[in-house]
């Protein structure tokens, strides 16, 4: 009976974890890429985890992929927080920011020289509600499709300079174009949706 009993525990343990794990993966890179996480200031008082994938190819473009946002409970200043189209322009300019500046930017010339970045991100995402670890997570669902940017870089100085953003790819997903918020308060009411991340497509 003893040795049931454990063998119970064990097999109930591996379960919780192993579904904490996956709750916390936010994306799967492709072979060569490089999976990254940076907080990220969205507000002065509101910071999130950004994580994305990125490779840089030493005679061709920087490709990257956003994988998804993670929120902790503790940071309450970010209630209300609107998954808009502004946010996720603000989060692929902070993204491209900061692979210029920690992993690619030896490959980014002075302007006007300019390098192509290519920013992917899945079209659909949803939230997740990981009360083991008190995270949000908000990925790509599994039907994501996707929307590709190319962006113009070059280095003015010390900053990085946008110089032109063109979407050149879409792949539709089983999503809708709504526009979710993060509501500490009611947790439990998260959607399970997948809606519409690509600025192109979703409603301000």
């Amino acid at each position: 009976m003893n040795k049931f009993i454990k063998t119970l525990i064990f097999t109930l343990t591996v379960l919780i974890f192993s579904n904490v794990e996956s709750m916390g993966q936010t994306c799967s890179c492709p072979s060569g890429y490089t999976t990254v996480s940076f907080d990220y200031p969205y507000t002065s008082t509101c910071t999130f985890s950004i994580t994305y994938c990125v490779i840089c190819h030493p005679t061709g473009n920087i490709e990257m992929r956003l994988c998804g946002l993670t929120f902790d409970y503790g940071n309450n200043e970010c209630d209300y927080i609107v998954l808009s189209s502004q946010l996720y322009g603000e989060v692929r300019k902070a993204a491209l920011i900061h692979v210029a500046n920690n992993l690619c930017g030896s490959q980014i010339q002075p302007c006007p020289q300019r390098k192509i970045i290519e920013y992917q991100q899945g079209m659909c995402q949803e939230i997740v509600n990981d009360t083991f670890n008190d995270l949000i997570y908000v990925r790509n669902c599994d039907d994501s499709g996707h929307c590709i940017t190319e962006t113009e870089v070059c280095w003015d100085g010390s900053n990085l300079s946008i110089e032109d953003d063109e979407e050149v790819d879409t792949e539709q997903g089983d999503c809708f174009g709504f526009s979710p918020i993060i509501d500490f308060d009611n947790l439990g009411n998260l959607t399970d949706e997948c809606f519409i991340t690509c600025p192109t497509l979703l409603p301000e």
